[in-house]
Formats: C-alpha cells, sequence, structure tokens
C-alpha cells in the first residue's frame, strides 16, 4: 500500500494522483555456475478519485481518474 504525498487541493488534470496497492513477484534460475536469469512481475492500481477544478478562463475539468500498470522485467546476469 503506498499513500499519495499529493493533497487533493493540489491534484490536477495532468496528475490526478491517489493512492494505490502494489503487487510484485519475481523468481531467480541459475542453470550453470556463472549465469542467472532473472524475472519480475508487479502491478500498481491506483484507486478512483474524482477530479473539480476550474481554470482562471472559467474552463472547468471534471472527472473519475484511475489507472494501473503492469511491468514486467527480465535480466541475465554472466560472472566472469
Amino acid at each position: 500500500y503506498d499513500e499519495t504525498p499529493v493533497q487533493p487541493d493540489h491534484r490536477s488534470a495532468r496528475i490526478p494522483d491517489h493512492d494505490r496497492q502494489i503487487y510484485a513477484v519475481g523468481t531467480s534460475w541459475t542453470p550453470v555456475e556463472n549465469w542467472t536469469f532473472d524475472l519480475a512481475y508487479n502491478r500498481i492500481e491506483i484507486g478512483e478519485t474524482t477530479f473539480d477544478a476550474t481554470g482562471r478562463f472559467n474552463d472547468r475539468v471534471y472527472g473519475d481518474y484511475t489507472g494501473e500498470a503492469d511491468l514486467i522485467a527480465i535480466s541475465a546476469t554472466k560472472r566472469f
């Protein structure tokens, strides 16, 4: 769980940040002595938040925001 540092008064349409849940899992495999292969998966889920602001030209941006991201990392290491 990662609590957002952005306070509601400072949210913008560009960064409608909110609290998020982060899940991660990874593994390593060493098939021979000098080689290691790594695999990792992360999922980030950003909670729903409402944004409502009026600009200086009386323009209004209103909406509900949510988001998610899936990250996959693969690496190989050779030791000399």
